[in-house]
């Protein structure tokens, strides 16, 4: 029986984006919720417990660095896996406000995974605690 630890939650406001982070987490054998936004994202916080949140920056309403602050305010426990497809210094700020890993859109899926099984694993990043080996190359 899995705990709420091992539960994931993704937020992000592109449906096939959380689709497919569903079915990849889901193959892998995590369980998996989603959610299309970070109010949404809040909402499912507030009910269920979630071991790893993995969210997107550009969402309507509310960003994923303010859903971030909420996150490690509300919830410091929670690990969280940052996504983006804006190349500025975005991922650097999602880093220093508490993010194990960042992600650009389009992302390697295979180490998305490779994190999400280590963050899952140890509470960690892969390598150091700012997460550089975790943030795609490019």
């Amino acid at each position: 029986m899995r705990t709420r630890h091992s539960r994931i939650l993704i937020v992000d406001d592109d449906h096939a984006c959380r689709e497919l982070l569903s079915a990849l987490l889901a193959q892998a054998g995590h369980s998996v919720d989603q959610a299309h936004d970070g109010v949404d994202a809040l909402n499912q916080l507030e009910t269920r417990g979630y071991g790893l949140v993995i969210t997107d920056y550009s969402m309507p309403g509310m960003n994923g660095l303010h859903l971030l602050s909420i996150l490690k305010r509300r919830w410091p426990d929670t690990l969280v896996i940052f996504l983006s497809a804006d190349r500025s210094g975005v991922m650097s700020q999602a880093l220093q406000e508490g993010a194990l890993a960042c992600f650009s859109k389009p992302f390697d899926c295979a180490r998305l995974l490779e994190t999400v099984a280590h963050v899952m694993r140890t509470g960690f990043a892969c390598g150091e605690s700012s997460a550089p080996l975790a943030k795609d190359p490019w």
